[in-house]
């Protein structure tokens, strides 16, 4: 297995999978309509639903970026 199918499937496992570090994103936000995500915060942080949005998109550029 090269390097790149390494870092690629730790990544899809991070975020739909068996990750290393426990419970993935989906894991963790089964259940959790969008409703809930969008007002979803603790104190004066960004909601639930922002933070998803930054992981997927970091996840993808880190895609496209190991595959060329």
């Amino acid at each position: 297995m090269s390097e790149i199918n390494r870092i690629t499937g730790q990544l899809n496992a991070g975020f739909k999978g068996e990750a290393w570090h426990g419970p993935s994103v989906l894991e963790v936000l089964k259940g959790v309509t969008a409703e809930q995500a969008a007002h979803w915060r603790i104190g004066d942080s960004h909601t639930c639903w922002q933070i998803v949005l930054h992981i997927a998109c970091w996840k993808n550029t880190a895609g496209r970026r190991l595959l060329g």
